[in-house]
This record gives structure tokens, C-alpha cells and sequence, in this order.
């Protein structure tokens, strides 16, 4: 009995190398996500800062493993948002076919344009993939950002011409954005023009004062940019 537990003992760091060693030879190879992405779409491509951006997901989960997404968006001027990781101890979702829609608030600060939604998913379907997961990025969900706001005629009004003496109001939040200090505290604007207008006299108004920025004549552009000397409250100006 001594020599058989003395052979055994001898003998089982030799076990455990085999046993670590066909562990590794099935872990090693085993590289497949163990999720396929059928279809990602947004919901809401034009969704403006503020708003809330809505993704939906069609998948095929394989196998159920740990799951890190990391998560960035970056907005129309490219700048990078960085979002908080998402970790499961088990993909979430039955095995299988399976749907499911993603929402994400949109910062104010958000530059309007095109922008896009990435990730980068970490898996560890195994005790080797702590220090070697399976990495999957997919592919960007774009979105178109705002689009060019109709104006809204609300009735003939001499002191504001827009077009045939038509005062037309644009949505704040909309027709301003992308607004970067300029030169003396002066501010540079990108401002949605009706299509129907050829020319207008361009007036900027807000509770406690206003500023008259001159004559828009550019039948041929969809949008004017123009420097707007600050004669009022900085608050009075969006996204000043």
C-alpha cells in the first residue's frame, strides 16, 4: 500500500500537466464569438441632441459566456464620448435567435451632423480568455443627426422680414448649433434657411434684447453662416 500512494504521488504533478495540457488544447482553439450580430439599425437616425437614440438588435446567440461591451459614441464634429462599460457574468438573452433595442440619451452638448455609435465586445467563454478574450467590434450604427428644421410662418409682420413679410420662427435648439466663440466675442452661427425664401433681413430676438445680424440674398444655399456680434446677454444666444 505504501509503494501504490508513493507511485501516486509521484505521479500527479504528471497528471495535473496532462490534465492542464488537454484543458489548454481545447481552450487555445476556441476562438468563435459566441454571438452573430444579424442586423443592427437605428431607429431615430435623425435624432438631435437631447434626444434619446434608440438602436435595435437582431442576433443569434450561440453560447452563453461573460460579456464587456465597451461603448463610444462621437457626434457630428467627431468628438468622442466615452460611455460606461456593460459587463455581464452571463450574455443576457435566452440561446438562440433573439431581439432587442438599445437606448442611449444623447448629450446637449452632442455636435449635430452625422454621427455614429461603436462598440468593442470582450467574451470569455473560458478560464483562458481572462487573459486572452475572444474581441469583436462591430460595425459602426450611423446616424444622420437633425435635419434642417421647416420655418414656421405665423402670420404677416413688418418689423422682422422673412421673404413676402412673413415672420418666420425656427427652433432654437435646432437651426443653432455647432457654435464656437469668435474673434472679440463675437460668435460664428450655422442657420437653416427655408428653401422658399430668396432674401431676408436676419433678426435674432430673446427676452431681453436682440440683435440684428443684416440681409440674407444666397437663393442658391441651404444655410447661412454668419458672424454675430454679441450686443446682448450671452444667454440670450443657444449653445453660446
Amino acid at each position: 500500500m505504501p509503494v501504490i500512494v508513493g507511485l501516486m504521488m509521484r505521479a500527479a504533478p504528471t497528471i495535473a500537466l496532462v490534465g492542464v495540457g488537454a484543458a489548454t488544447g481545447v481552450w487555445v482553439p476556441d476562438r468563435a464569438p459566441p454571438v452573430n450580430t444579424l442586423s443592427a439599425v437605428a431607429l431615430n437616425p435623425a435624432v438631435a441632441p437631447g434626444e434619446t437614440l434608440r438602436i435595435r438588435y437582431e442576433i443569434e446567440q450561440l453560447r452563453s459566456c461573460a460579456t464587456i461591451i465597451d461603448r463610444v459614441l462621437f457626434d457630428g464634429d467627431g468628438v468622442r464620448y466615452n460611455l460606461a462599460d456593460l459587463a455581464y457574468a452571463a450574455a443576457p438573452g435566452p440561446i438562440g435567435r433573439d431581439g432587442y433595442t438599445v437606448a442611449l440619451p444623447i448629450p446637449r452638448t452632442f455636435a449635430a451632423g452625422p454621427s455614429a455609435y461603436r462598440i468593442v465586445i470582450r467574451y470569455e467563454c473560458n478560464v483562458l480568455h481572462k487573459l486572452w478574450p475572444i474581441i469583436r467590434g462591430e460595425v459602426p450604427v450611423e446616424t444622420r443627426g437633425p435635419a434642417a428644421p421647416e420655418g414656421l410662418p405665423i402670420g404677416p409682420r413688418t418689423s422682422d422680414r422673412w421673404g413676402a413679410d412673413t415672420r418666420w420662427r425656427l427652433n432654437a435648439e435646432q437651426t443653432w448649433f455647432n457654435s464656437r466663440s469668435g474673434p472679440r466675442g463675437g460668435l460664428t452661427a450655422q442657420l437653416f434657411i427655408p428653401q422658399e425664401i430668396r432674401s431676408a433681413e436676419i433678426s435674432i430676438g430673446g427676452s431681453s434684447g436682440s440683435a440684428r445680424t443684416g440681409v440674407f440674398h444666397s437663393p442658391e444655399s441651404e444655410h447661412l453662416s454668419h458672424s454675430i456680434a454679441r450686443r446682448t446677454r450671452p444667454d440670450l444666444v443657444p449653445n453660446a
